[in-house]
């Protein structure tokens, strides 16, 4: 059983494979399992994290026809907020010429309830793909 000792901001944190809050004291360090055949991966409270499977990709264009599943980690105040910056994956002005999609999200619930208010601004610029997104609650 592998561990290692991890520094954490005084600000919560997530584990990735389990949702475990990680310093919810402020704590400093932590001992966390880091196994050889999985990385240790936290995302921190307050963001939402866009995710894309991509087993068996060998080349950028075939990421293009994945969905994106977002991870929405709530701060204390059970809000979060997030962007994915979508471009072709391989010309080097696409910020330059305004040709990518880009998409903001924020999500809040509500204390006590089990509802979700999650809104997507979308920036279509001169991209035509379609983007599918999942949400899924930690």
């Amino acid at each position: 059983d592998r561990k290692k000792k991890t520094y954490f901001p005084d600000e919560l944190f997530y584990n990735l494979y389990n949702g475990k809050i990680m310093n919810p004291n402020g704590e400093g360090y932590i001992q966390v399992d880091a196994p050889l055949e999985s990385l240790p991966i936290f995302i921190r409270a307050g963001f939402i994290t866009p995710v894309q499977d991509t087993v068996g990709i060998t080349m950028v264009n075939q990421l293009r026809n994945r969905p994106f599943e977002v991870i929405i980690a709530l701060d204390s105040n059970f809000r979060a907020a997030g962007r994915i910056f979508f471009d072709d994956g391989v010309s080097d002005r696409t910020a330059v010429d305004k040709d990518y999609y880009r998409m903001d999200i924020t999500a809040n619930m509500k204390e006590g309830t089990k509802t979700f208010e999650i809104i997507f601004k979308y920036f279509d610029y001169n991209f035509d793909k379609s983007i599918y997104l999942l949400h899924r609650r930690r």
